[in-house]
Order: C-alpha cells, then sequence, then structure tokens
C-alpha cells in the first residue's frame, strides 16, 4: 500500500517526532537523539495509522511500541529511507540487537521514498511477529561485512519477502 506524503501529514509528522523528542530522557537514548530520524520514523507510524484507520492506533511517549492494533495487539514500527520505489528491489530491513528487549508484539516494516530532497510517498511493506522476527532475522555483529555494508552496532536484518503483506 502506498500512502501520498501530503502537506498536512508532514505537519503532523513534525509534531509527532517534537513529541517524542522531549519525552525522551538523553539517558534512555544515550544522547544520539536524532531528529531528523524521528520524523522519518513519524511519518511511517502516521502512514500505518492512515493506510489502517480501523485497525493501527498511535501511542505517544511509549519506547516498547508505536501503535496498538485494535484487537490489543502493540506494534511496533520500523521506518527507513529510500529513493526508488520498493517494487523493484527486495529490501533488507535493520533492527539494533539492543532493541530486541522491547515489549512489542509485532514488527511493521515501512519506507519513506524520498524524491529531490522531499518525501512523496510512504511504503507500508509488511508485517512479523516479533517472536518470527528474531528467530528468522539473520544476526550480524559490528564490525562485519554485510554485502558491501559495514555494520554498524550488532543489528538484526531481514528482507521484505520474508514479511507478511496484502499482496
Amino acid at each position: 500500500m502506498i500512502i501520498p506524503v501530503t502537506p498536512s501529514l508532514i505537519e503532523s509528522a513534525r509534531s509527532r517526532a517534537a513529541s517524542a523528542a522531549a519525552s525522551w530522557s538523553p539517558k534512555v537514548t544515550s544522547g544520539r537523539l536524532n531528529p531528523d530520524a524521528l520524523f522519518i520514523g513519524a511519518l511511517g507510524e502516521i502512514g500505518w495509522s492512515e493506510g489502517h484507520p480501523d485497525h493501527v492506533y498511535l501511542v505517544e511517549g511509549n519506547l516498547d511500541f508505536d501503535a496498538v492494533s485494535s484487537t490489543g495487539e502493540t506494534l511496533e514500527i520500523k521506518t527507513r529511507t529510500i529513493s526508488v520505489p520498493p517494487s523493484t528491489v527486495d529490501l533488507e530491513h535493520r533492527i539494533p540487537v539492543r532493541q530486541r528487549h522491547q515489549s512489542c508484539g509485532w514488527y511493521l516494516f515501512t519506507c519513506v521514498e524520498f524524491s529531490g530532497g522531499s518525501p512523496v510517498n510512504i511504503h507500508l511493506l509488511g508485517w512479523i511477529t516479533k517472536v518470527r522476527f528474531w528467530s528468522t532475522a539473520v544476526i550480524l555483529r559490528d564490525g562485519e561485512l554485510n554485502g558491501n555494508m559495514i555494520v554498524r552496532g550488532d543489528s538484526a536484518f531481514i528482507r521484505t519477502s520474508l514479511l507478511d503483506s496484502e499482496a
């Protein structure tokens, strides 16, 4: 599912990112609070809420999950940026191993497509239970090679093709 990025969606994401930044303490974030990353994450979170308004309800100020489903499941929404539509490639998604403790039941994956430096589309890619993610994902340690990239921080990787989706 593709959600076009509108000026009102951008404003909502900026507001959500600012709220998140204000509620997180430097101790929790280890001083690595990145406003751009918060904005991108907020776009992905709002995208899922807009795409599934009867099933995905956003929450504020929770470090373990971003939303709750209509059935009460806790949802952590993971967002990355891209410059080409995801239908042309089997994207790889990363979750830092240090986030494994989050008390969510599901991971929802999305990407924000940029063109000319601005977000244009939010692509809702798929979902996977937390248990299935950690039993399926490939874990690479800090400094290991992942293709032609060096992994920064112990991380778990999974491809879009391994996620459940509406397609």
